[in-house]
């Protein structure tokens, strides 16, 4: 168990997801998602994870026009820059099922005023 403790600090630091460093509220401390599809107003997209297993990885919705995304592509969050969680994302995929994910939305993060 002790082992366990003492690792977990090392997991949290060098995973590809963060909580340290954000000056937005709503930020969900993700910097990394992996493009599934690219769409027009967006794209569906894999969170990075810590132990980065595509098996297991949540699927979100990431929705910004005008983007240069490409399928398997990887799309870093910027300091300055941070992913908000804004309601869900539905469709149909190529089975003809119906899902629904996270809709995420990049907002630039307001500097703390000093």
């Amino acid at each position: 168990m002790k082992k366990l403790l003492l690792l977990l600090p090392i997991f949290l630091v060098t995973g590809c997801a963060s909580l340290i460093g954000t000056h937005h509220s709503g930020c969900v401390g993700v910097h990394k998602f992996e493009i599934i599809q690219a769409l027009d107003d967006g794209a569906l997209a894999y969170v990075c994870t810590f132990w980065d297993e595509k098996w297991n990885r949540p699927v979100v919705f990431i929705s910004q026009k005008n983007n240069n995304w490409y399928d398997k592509s990887i799309i870093r969050i910027t300091d300055g820059y941070c992913p908000i969680y804004e309601g869900v994302y539905r469709y149909t995929n190529k089975d003809s099922v119906f899902k629904t994910v996270r809709k995420v939305e990049i907002v630039k993060v307001q500097k703390k005023s000093e």
